[in-house]
């Protein structure tokens, strides 16, 4: 049985998989789908492949999950729209086995309760963090090891900024934008005035 390389995009799978992770997949021939593995299936109506989570095989059909969706796809899937099993992802130098099964179901139940907690903490935390972002309090006290740098793409739309801290991608400005998103917690030690203008 040989095995297909496809290349993820997409937020649907996040923290799973990353954009540009190359993902191994292994078509299901004779074996049967299981809940808690990730598959890639034919989207029912754009004929798009998707990469999803199995979190249910009943009568009707599979359904699906993308590990970072907060509801389950709203369509029964038939198994001849299933093109096969994610067994491996690669990520620059590393490949690692996907967890599947009920370790799979344990694995993103722990993803989603961390993201619970952590979007908890954010909305709690998050008037605190813009405050002293604005108050300038940290600026100048962090010496940057690498050099802040900004890369340009060309969107259909416009010009997106990136800012990057060496390699470590620290911001965005969406082509259009009146300002940076930046990443906690780089918003309190750059000054997105002295920032270059767009591109």
């Amino acid at each position: 049985m040989t095995a297909n390389l496809m290349h993820y995009h997409g937020p649907s799978m996040t923290p799973t998989f990353e954009v540009g992770d190359g993902l191994q997949v292994l078509p299901y021939t004779d074996r049967r789908v299981r809940p808690g593995e990730v598959i890639v299936f034919r989207h029912p109506v754009k004929k798009t492949n998707i990469v999803h989570r199995v979190v249910r095989v009943a009568g009707q059909g599979i359904r699906t999950r993308g590990d970072n969706n907060r509801e389950d796809d709203p369509w029964w899937l038939q198994p001849e729209q299933v093109i096969g099993q994610v067994v491996s992802v690669a990520r620059r130098d590393t490949r690692r086995t996907l967890a599947a099964g009920s370790h799979g179901q344990v694995l993103v139940a722990f993803v989603r309760v961390r993201r619970k907690v952590r979007s908890g903490l954010r909305k709690l935390l998050l008037p605190v963090y813009r405050a002293l972002g604005a108050s300038g309090l940290f600026r100048g006290c962090l010496r940057w090891r690498a050099p802040l740098r900004m890369v340009c793409f060309q969107r259909p739309h416009g010009v997106e900024m990136h800012l990057f801290l060496g390699k470590r991608p620290v911001g965005r400005r969406p082509a259009g934008a009146r300002s940076w998103q930046i990443r906690a917690p780089f918003r309190l030690f750059i000054d997105e005035q002295s920032l270059p203008p767009p591109c």
